[in-house]
């Protein structure tokens, strides 16, 4: 009995003191800073919501003795939401569809936190940071050409480019901050999922091989409704209904885009294609925004279709 309630806090003690030391190293590798709560993940699904909520409050405070409550309270509430969602959900053995949807609304919710939090507590506003950081870059990049001998007439095409850049870039920030959320959501819950079934949790919920995605046909309207709107906010001169619609349509767009390379994972595994078959499309849609969209529209087009239900009834 005894070493039934110990074990739990042996773990989470563990874990929590890795919480920290992966929080610290963070701030010198960004990239790891994406999953330093994957431990309070652990600690929730393996054991229960008391026991996360305890290793968020002791690695808070640890935090905030390290790096300053300026630096650490906008870190902590930006993840501690989803790794507590992720934990619940693996906890309560809920399905994969509603661990990643509840999780990404939690992983949206820590980075409005992030945000708030960062304004309040040191004045910094992130998207004007963020658009003026690209702003001095771009400036940068044309001075150096600039003073590479590049002519006058090729400079002020390269401005107007320039400004076209950064103008868009404004626009879209937030759909740049939900794909962060996006973004911090997969890698959270891949590598938990894979931890804890190495851990012996055996009975975790995963989504469905990426050959079966299929979304629901809403967005296909959401995709024509932004379109309507990008060209009634273009025509009218109405700012926030451009934004909002172009911000939903890069949305919408990259759940098509998804859903179409879907499509075409299915194909090369049913067809046996060689692996550099799928390595080149990778690499032309990251390259071609043309071949991007066409990939897109024929995941828009699935959704109607559904082109791998025809094929299994048929083979069937």
């Amino acid at each position: 009995m005894t070493h039934n309630k110990l074990r739990p806090l042996t773990e989470s003690s563990l874990l929590t003191a890795i919480t920290v030391i992966i929080a610290i190293a963070g701030l010198y590798i960004p990239f790891v800073i994406l999953f330093w709560t994957l431990p309070i993940t652990i600690i929730t699904a393996k054991h229960h919501l008391k026991y996360g909520l305890a290793s968020v409050l002791i690695s808070g405070i640890i935090l905030c003795l390290f790096l300053t409550p300026v630096t650490a309270l906008p870190l902590i509430f930006s993840s501690t939401p989803l790794a507590l969602t992720l934990g619940i959900g693996f906890k309560l053995k809920w399905s994969a569809v509603k661990i990643f949807v509840s999780s990404f609304i939690a992983s949206l919710i820590g980075t409005a936190l992030f945000l708030i939090l960062t304004f309040y507590l040191t004045g910094i506003n992130i998207f004007v940071e963020q658009l003026e950081s690209f702003k001095t870059a771009m400036l940068d990049t044309n001075d150096m050409f600039s003073s590479m001998g590049v002519t006058s007439e090729a400079m002020i095409d390269a401005n107007r480019q320039s400004q076209h850049i950064i103008e868009t870039l404004a626009l879209v920030l937030p759909m740049l901050f939900v794909f962060n959320a996006l973004l911090k959501l997969v890698i959270n819950y891949m590598a938990s999922s894979f931890l804890l079934k190495r851990l012996g949790t055996t009975d975790i919920n995963t989504l469905p091989p990426f050959t079966l995605w299929h979304f629901p046909k809403i967005f296909i309207y959401i995709y024509a409704f932004s379109l309507i709107g990008m060209y009634w906010g273009s025509t009218r001169d109405i700012s926030l209904l451009y934004q909002i619609s172009l911000n939903t349509y890069l949305c919408a767009n990259v759940i098509g885009l998804i859903q179409g390379l879907s499509v075409i994972r299915f194909f090369y595994k049913l067809k046996k294609w060689p692996t550099a078959v799928w390595i080149f499309i990778i690499v032309m849609v990251c390259l071609n925004m043309i071949i991007a969209q066409i990939v897109a529209l024929a995941g828009f087009f699935d959704m109607i279709v559904d082109y791998r239900k025809k094929i299994k009834t048929d083979r069937n």
